[in-house]
């Protein structure tokens, strides 16, 4: 199982944190509706996030989308060497995280290939953020996010291109 993976429940800090995150799976599973598991996988990702519940979330959700998650990591580091290990064809980055931030791995990234396909999860609304991300042309997906906005998303960056 995935969260096993992760380290998922070793990682919670305690059953409230383990009940909200339950929740917003189940809060999520019940918007995608009409959405169905897609038989064969077509685009990996990899999932950069330095908390383990935000890891395990996206990566039910981008899994439902259809894509494969063949890495996760705690930080900007780990995202460009996971990115050059792995060859993912996108790339799902928390862009505030201790030591080495998303930007870093944003230009650790795209000095291995500039074409890359890299989409900032973040909670961050400050204007500079969003100013740095859209000249850099990522997509943002929002914290909290639903299952429509990231199918969109991955949509957008994968179908359409």
């Amino acid at each position: 199982m995935l969260y096993k993976q992760l380290g998922y429940r070793e990682n919670l800090k305690n059953s409230a944190q383990i009940e909200q995150t339950s929740s917003l799976i189940q809060l999520n599973l019940k918007i995608i509706g009409d959405y169905m598991m897609v038989s064969e996988v077509k685009h990996t990702c990899i999932i950069i996030d330095d908390m383990k519940s935000h890891q395990f979330l996206l990566s039910q959700m981008v899994e439902i989308c259809g894509l494969e998650v063949i890495g996760v990591g705690e930080n900007g580091k780990v995202a460009i060497e996971l990115f050059q290990n792995l060859k993912p064809d996108i790339v799902f980055l928390d862009m505030r995280m201790p030591k080495y931030d998303g930007f870093f791995a944003i230009d650790g990234i795209n000095k291995i290939d500039d074409s890359a396909k890299i989409v900032a999860v973040t909670a961050d609304t400050t204007s500079d953020t969003f100013g740095k991300l859209n000249s850099l042309h990522i997509p943002v997906l929002s914290k909290p996010y639903t299952m429509e906005t990231l199918q969109k998303i991955v949509d957008k960056e994968l179908v359409q291109n």
